[in-house]
């Protein structure tokens, strides 16, 4: 789950092909399960209902997760694991066959979305600016290809549409994202002189805001150029108030502010520009709140608390009709930031009304397999999270029903690094 830290851009030096050409056998394992799963009128075939409104299964494929009715169908993750990767494929090709649904989401940067989309469209055949991506992880790298997968089987007018709605992080980013608007104005533009990244980075905020500024007046009427300029500055403002202090937890909440609130604006946008098209998004699972339950994140041996709306909670807030979902493990690690980090949910701390907990029911799990508990069925209207039950990094109010944050909570029995 994100803490809210942005990592740095730096070199990997880990991410090998074989590793990846393995992940990417992997999904395409997944897309082929999914397309040859059926569902009977009773519900999907193979889920078992533990209690009800809770299923155990062998594969995501066999839980019943809603396949309309939303405008946001929001995935939380654990960042790092292939399991996360197959079961956002799994939930997209569901929605794609019930809904027609085009438009995915990721947490990523926006200066590298026209490349993103030339590849998974299958116009370019190698993934554009791959240092970014294997920065990102193999667990993003394996999506895109699990996507362009999908593509491939898809006529031109129905073919996913891949949107990157997060900040853009660091100088180069920004600096990259400056230039593309710039160029995209055509010879109107040209006369704006973009400094070298040396002296770029050199730029104080006004300075890099004045040169946004003169990008905004070229743009005039060019509503999707003057989008992109407002994230831009955004970016600029993270980028300044996250570089004034020497540790991310001393900015937590004007962080937040100024992420949060700029990602939501963004999907809001990108509603605006699909006429309220359904979007599956996949994000850090602290972020998909509906309405905060998560008090703070811990951060070394410290915890932070975190005031500020995180962006599904400043959408529900504008009528937007979510469906967010908490993918969790019991056991197991993920690769996230460049480090193997072991990941457990204690099951005694996912606590039902009646006094019953998820361990009493795990005797049932298959083995290697999943639970889904439907947190908008009546019976889970109560369930709570114990203050133990936190994934690595949340600090969760048990006070609070989980169902104020989460539709529904997916634990795999455990998660095996994507890397």
């Amino acid at each position: 789950m994100a803490s809210g830290e942005v990592r740095p851009l730096r070199p990997r030096g880990r991410v090998i092909a074989v590793a990846r050409f393995a992940a990417l056998a992997l999904v395409f394992v997944l897309i082929a399960r999914v397309s040859l799963s059926q569902e009977s009128d009773a519900g999907p075939v193979g889920a078992i209902e533990l209690r009800p409104g809770v299923y155990a299964a062998c594969d995501a494929s066999a839980l019943p997760l809603p396949t309309c009715g939303y405008d946001l169908y929001v995935v939380g993750e654990i960042h790092g694991s292939n399991e996360v990767v197959g079961f956002f494929l799994d939930y997209l090709e569901r929605l794609r066959e019930s809904i027609s649904l085009r438009d995915v989401a990721l947490e990523a940067s926006p200066a590298f979305e026209r490349g993103v989309n030339e590849f998974v469209a299958g116009v370019a055949p190698t993934l554009p600016d791959l240092w970014y991506w294997e920065l990102a992880g193999a667990d993003t790298l394996s999506l895109l290809h699990g996507i362009r997968a999908v593509n491939e089987t898809l006529p031109e007018d129905e073919r996913i549409r891949v949107h990157l709605i997060d900040l853009d992080y660091g100088y180069e980013a920004i600096r990259r994202h400056v230039l593309a608007v710039r160029d995209g104005l055509g010879t109107a533009a040209d006369a704006i002189e973009i400094p070298s990244l040396t002296d770029f980075e050199r730029l104080s905020e006004g300075e890099m805001l004045d040169l946004v500024a003169c990008l905004e007046l070229v743009a005039s009427e060019q509503e999707g150029a003057l989008d992109e300029l407002q994230g831009l500055r955004d970016s600029v403002r993270f980028r300044f108030v996250r570089g004034a202090v020497s540790r991310w937890e001393e900015a937590a909440n004007e962080c937040t502010a100024v992420r949060d609130g700029a990602i939501a604006r963004n999907v809001l946008r990108l509603r605006d520009r699909w006429e309220g098209a359904p979007m599956l998004v996949l994000f850090g699972g602290a972020h998909v709140q509906e309405e905060r339950i998560l008090t703070g994140v811990v951060v070394g041996f410290r915890t932070v608390a975190i005031d500020e709306p995180y962006w599904v909670e400043r959408l529900t807030g504008s009528g937007v009709d979510v469906f967010s979902l908490l993918i969790c493990g019991l056991s197991g690690s993920v690769f996230s930031h460049d480090v193997l980090v072991r990941v457990a949910v204690d099951p005694d701390e996912l606590l039902f009304a009646d006094g019953g907990t998820l361990r009493e029911l795990l005797a049932d799990l298959p083995e290697g397999g999943l639970v889904y508990v439907d947190l908008q069925d009546g019976a889970n209207a109560l369930v709570t999270f114990g203050a133990r039950f936190s994934p690595q990094t949340a600090r969760f109010d048990p006070e609070k029903p989980a169902g104020e944050a989460f539709d529904g909570i997916v634990l795999f029995e455990r998660l095996t690094p994507a890397r």
